[in-house]
This record gives C-alpha cells, structure tokens and sequence, in this order.
C-alpha cells in the first residue's frame, strides 16, 4: 500500500473508530453498569493499538521512545477516565485528584511530542540538552501547581468548602498559563516537524494531519462551549477522548504520510528480492524469505558448511544479529562444464578427438581468463567501499548502539558495488547506454532514502550509447563526492540532462578534487557540482 492510500486509510480508521465508540457512549444505558461504562474499557483498545503501533513502525530509537510513551500516556488518561467516571464517580475527595491527574498527561504528551520533533531526522550524536531540560522543568513545575491546587487555588478556584467542585469553578491566572504553555509546545512541535519535511511526497500529504489536528481543536472548542452536538442527553465525547484521538492520531498520520522515517514495507521488499535468500531465528524458523528462495529443511537451516539443496544450487549460511542469514548460490553453469568434462573425457578415444577437447578447454579458459581480469579488476575498483563495509560492520558487532547507523551505510556502499560491477562487466563492450548511469544513480538516490538521507533524481529517458569507460568515471566521481558527504549529509539532489549531470549536497560543504570532470561550487552548507557528459559519451 503506498503512502497516500496508507494515509487514507489511517484517516479513515481513527475517524471511523471514534464515530463508533462515541456511538457506544452515547446509547441509552438503562441502568446497566456495563451498558453504562462499555466505552470507558473499549477506548483502551485504539489506545494500546496506537502504542503497539508506534513501537513496531519507528526506526529512529529516540523518537520512538518519546512517541511510545506519548501512548503509554494516552493509557494512562483512559485509565484515569474510567476511574473518575466508575471506580470513584461517588467518591468526592479522590475523583477531584483523580480530575488534576488528568493534567500529566494533558502536560506531559506536547513535551513529549517536543522532544520527538525535535530529534526527528537528527543523527544520534545530536542532544538538545539545554532545550529538554528547560521544557521538561517548566512542565514538571505546571504538573505540580495543578496537583496541590486544593492548597492554593491558583489555578481553579472552587466555593468554600469545594462545594459541587465538579461543575462550578472558576479558572485562574495559573490555568492560563498551563494552557498556554500546552499550545506552544504542540505548535513548535508541528512547526519542527513540516520544516524538516524535505521530500515532495510528504509535503503534498502534510494537509491530512493538519485538518485532523484542527477537527480535533474545533471539536474541543465545541466542548468548552458547549455547543458539541448531543445525541440521547450527551455528548458525542468527552475532553479526554478527543484529545487523547487528536494527540496520537496525528502523530499516527505523520508516520504513515512519510513526515516521520518508518520501516513499513522492509518485509515486502525482502519478499520480492531478486536474490534468492532467507532469514531465520535461532530456533531455526524461516521469518523473512524472498520468493526466488527454495524452501529449506531442518537439517539444510542447521548445517554450519555450505550444503547443496540439489545439483544446481549451494546454501551458505551466516550468523546475524537475533538468527541467520541463508543465500542461495546457482551453480548450474559450473555443474553443466564439470558433466560436459566428464562425458567428454570418457568419449575421448582417438587423438582428434583429444585436440579438439583441448582446443575447447583453452577457449573457456580464456573466457573464464578474461572474467577473471574483470572480477579483479572490479576489486580493485571497489576495494575502499569494501574496506569501509568491513570496518562498519566490525563496528556495529562490536556496539549495538551503532548497528542501525553503519547498516545504513554499509547499504550505500554495497548498492554502489553493485552498480559499478554491472557496468564494468558491460564494459567488456566499447558503449554503455546513458540509462545505466541513470539507473544507477537510482538505486543510490533509493537506498539513501532507506538510510533517512532525503533525495531525489530527475532524469530524462536517454538509451543513447557511449564510452563505457568515461561514463563509468562519471559513476566513480559522483560516489567520490557522495562519501566525503556522509554522514553528514542532509539532502541530495541529482538533475541528469542530455550532457550535464547535476548534482546539489546540502547540509555540507565539500572538497572536490581539482581533477574533477566538471565543475563545483560551494555556498555556505549547499555543494553544487556539475559534471559533464558529451554527446557520444566523451566528458569535456
């Protein structure tokens, strides 16, 4: 499902939930307790699923603590809820605390949103110490003023005696405040959020979770003046059900509308793989398998050395963080030579015949010469990006703390392996078609995406041929500088013309080397760099 119609549907789903439990609010109880207060135990419900889904879709570990426990507290205010209107609905004294409660999570979530927001597409070296710690003092010192309010009445003042506390009160200097203090935080916390917004996708999107914030305000304003529709005698909801939906629904949209880096769809990428590979737990169950990937036994899961699943196919495995890791290696075209051999060596009777075999032999041995120079060539070309993947790698077995990160990384330089390697071995013809190149800046521009980098490609269709070896080079520049720009990097954009190639890094200022096919200039954190392609392929 991609991001619009998950968004939809994730819009559709809070609305169409909260309709049916304020549906269930509403109905006439007729003095049933469960009747009564059916809605207090099912709000808990899109409560837990609210939580539950911001632990599984998150990538980031900051922001998913903070938003894991914005649903905790979403919990909690239910909680609070159901004890204020059934457990101690009768008890004057703890119904009026339970009521001030209230206040923690009505304070406690926009700091939490805050902080979320404002880590939002950071690295994990980045801590806003001062800021957190301002904003958390001011909210811990609001959370206490409404919590001893019965000794001073600086926020709500009540009749002597706390007579009929719960329906005549009046608000104070201190409540306006708190309430002015909640709105801020929540206002920042957007404002953060869309001004990080760097991909187009999401920017077009960033309406639905706005509309659903101001339906959210405009129903509250309908509560305080009373003037929220009723349906049976009450209202179609309470304070703490519309903003609890306001609060975590509009985080939910923000994920699902791409604002947010989330994992949805890492499964399904795997699944439609072109390698044949598998993932499994350490109990031996398969738990992620592509659909080129044979099914594999028990015994074949637990074998430690290569294993061959028939005469064509080799199974290595690897241990991984939590399981192990499968591929799948096609052998059939070394199982084809090594019977031709075989039947031929048997067949071969008269000198002729050995000649001829002979002659055979030295052919594939010049082509497998001749794919050996490429394969060590490719080595050799690619052996920095291979010494870095060896180095992150070691790095994240040896902190856990960095697996996320270097991962991220590692994908950028192996999707660049990759790539290079295809357009060497297509290189053994004089002239490669421009579209390689734009095919491989591609799968760049899509792993970076993965790795939380936002960017972006515009390309025009071009299948012309031209020297394998110059746009090759091109290939090899664009990667020079996309190194020296990680990690760092914040944003890229690339603009492939018929000649020129365009390239525009933000969030660092670059050394670009003087032997350059191109030009390059730099304006403050913005690196702009345009290498230049030539009609037939020649690079001016």
């Amino acid at each position: 499902m991609n991001p619009k119609k998950r968004s939809f549907f994730a819009f559709g789903l809070l609305l169409g939930s909260y309709a049916l439990l304020s549906f269930i609010y509403v109905l006439p109880a007729y003095g049933s307790f469960m009747a009564m207060n059916a809605s207090a135990v099912l709000y808990f419900i899109p409560a837990v699923s609210i939580t539950l889904f911001f632990a599984s879709s998150i990538i980031d570990r900051r922001v998913r603590n903070y938003l894991v426990a914005i649903g905790i507290l979403i919990i909690f205010w239910f909680v609070l809820r159901a004890a204020k209107y059934v457990a101690f609905a009768q008890t004057e004294g703890i119904s009026r605390f339970i009521w001030y409660l209230y206040y923690i999570p009505m304070l406690m979530i926009p700091l939490l949103s805050f902080h979320a927001a404002l880590y939002t597409g950071e690295s994990e070296d980045k801590k806003a110490v001062f800021v957190t710690a301002v904003t958390s003092i001011i909210t811990v010192i609001c959370i206490l003023f409404v919590l001893t309010n019965d000794l001073h009445q600086l926020v709500f003042s009540f009749k002597p005696n706390l007579i009929d506390w719960n329906d005549d009160y009046t608000h104070k200097p201190i409540y306006y405040i708190i309430a002015v203090w909640d709105a801020l935080l929540f206002f920042f916390s957007t404002a953060l959020l869309f001004r990080k917004c760097r991909l187009s996708a999401s920017r077009k999107l960033t309406w639905m979770p706005v509309a659903y914030l101001f339906l959210g305000v405009f129903m509250l304003y309908l509560l305080g003046t009373d003037n929220l529709p009723r349906v049976w005698g009450k209202t179609i909801g309470e304070f703490p059900e519309i903003a609890c939906y306001m609060l975590g629904g509009f985080w939910v949209l923000c994920i699902t509308i791409g604002l947010i880096p989330s994992n949805h769809g890492y499964g399904k990428l795997f699944q439609k793989a072109s390698i044949a590979a598998s993932i499994a737990d350490f109990s031996l169950n398969v738990v992620y398998q592509s659909q080129s990937a044979a099914e594999l036994t028990k015994e074949q899961l637990s074998a430690e050395e290569p294993v061959a699943i028939n005469e064509n196919t080799l199974v290595y495995r690897k241990p991984v963080t939590g399981g192990y890791t499968y591929w799948q290696v096609d052998i059939t075209e070394l199982s084809r030579i090594n019977r031709e051999l075989k039947n031929n060596g048997e067949r071969i009777a008269e000198e002729n015949e050995m000649i001829r075999q002979a002659n055979e032999l030295k052919r594939r041995q010049a082509q497998i010469d001749a794919k050996s120079r490429v394969f060590d060539e490719i080595a050799v070309r690619v052996f920095p990006q291979s010494q870095k993947i060896a180095f992150l790698s070691e790095e994240a077995r040896n902190d856990n703390s960095k697996f996320e990160r270097n991962m991220r990384l590692i994908s950028i330089y192996a999707v660049y392996i990759k790539r290079l390697s295809n357009m060497m071995l297509m290189s053994q013809t004089d002239n490669i078609r421009k579209s390689e190149l734009a095919l491989a800046l591609s799968e760049s521009v899509r792993y970076l995406n993965k790795a939380g980098i936002p960017a972006q490609i515009s390309c025009i269709p071009d299948e012309t041929p031209v020297v394998s070896k110059k746009l090759i080079s091109v290939y090899e520049q664009f990667e020079i500088l996309l190194e020296q720009a990680l990690p760092d990097l914040q944003a890229l954009q690339i603009s492939m013309t018929e000649n020129v190639l365009k390239l525009t890094f933000e969030g660092v200022a670059l050394t670009v080397p003087e032997n350059i096919t191109g030009t390059a200039e730099t304006d403050d954190d913005i690196t702009f760099v345009r290498l230049f392609i030539g009609k037939d392929g020649d690079i001016r």
